[in-house]
């Protein structure tokens, strides 16, 4: 979901989730966590990590292979494709400390991030200095209400489960799958520590595909009203799915295909 950890309902992306069904022929999980300021960091984190062990526990009943799952998410979503990983590999290793199995766990295979903060240490106004075109910025009352509510102790924003460019090489390293894109906007505060953590992901071998959005604002593709979606839309959602679709084709030999019934 696309709103700050305080806004959005996972239906706010059926228009991409119907993209990757159509294209890439996979099963869609729409996931809707826990709110701020009710519920404020790092409560979204924590959902994100249950919803893939519900589904890793239910791939019988839902369709799916729990060893070929992928994670997208928009701004504070895309921050979650992040940090649900970077949480759940913590969960692994006290799982695997104590049962010694881990085997049931979800296996992510890709990334796809659209326009994510992912370095909540930055202050708003480093962030908003980036922006080429500084009139693009989201509002600061806006910005203000999401840091407010979700991030209500400063502190809070440290750990890497806030902001995962705060992550140690060797937890990125194993918490991330090999396979990242990430969608970034031209206009958005959030362009540059987007650019910054794709540059450091492939400096430690990661696969990383990163596209920049020209002309374009931070959730330039969330317009309520479907005429006012221009084609840029529609591009940046084909690559993205081309992209998982070489994923899946790259791994299909040895995990087997998820396909819709």
């Amino acid at each position: 979901m696309c709103g700050g950890f305080t806004l959005g309902w996972y239906s706010d992306d059926a228009r991409w989730a119907a993209a990757v069904v159509r294209q890439v022929s996979v099963i869609v999980v729409g996931v809707t966590y826990r709110l701020a300021p009710e519920h404020p960091f790092p409560t979204a984190v924590e959902d994100g990590v249950c919803a893939l062990l519900y589904l890793s526990g239910h791939t019988e009943n839902l369709g799916i292979n729990p060893s070929q799952i992928s994670l997208s998410g928009f701004s504070a979503g895309g921050n979650l494709a992040f940090t649900v990983l970077l949480r759940l590999q913590t969960y692994m290793s006290t799982i695997s400390c104590r049962q010694g199995n881990i085997s049931q766990l979800p296996h992510i295979v890709a990334i796809i991030a659209w326009y994510p903060n992912v370095d909540n240490w930055l202050t708003r106004a480093q962030r908003r200095a980036t922006n080429p075109k500084p009139s693009k910025n989201l509002s600061s009352l806006l910005t203000n209400l999401f840091d407010a509510s979700c991030f209500p102790i400063a502190a809070s924003v440290e750990p890497a489960y806030a902001s995962p460019a705060a992550a140690t090489d060797e937890d990125l390293t194993m918490a991330l799958p090999d396979n990242i894109a990430l969608c970034l906007c031209e206009w958005d505060m959030l362009l540059q520590e987007g650019k910054d953590f794709a540059d450091r992901l492939e400096r430690m071998g990661k696969r990383i595909r990163t596209e920049s959005v020209t002309e374009r604002e931070h959730a330039f593709d969330k317009s309520q009203w479907p005429s006012m979606l221009n084609w840029k839309v529609g591009t940046q959602d084909k690559q993205a799915t081309d992209r998982l679709d070489e994923v899946y084709i790259g791994s299909a030999n040895l995990v087997g295909r998820v396909t819709c019934p």
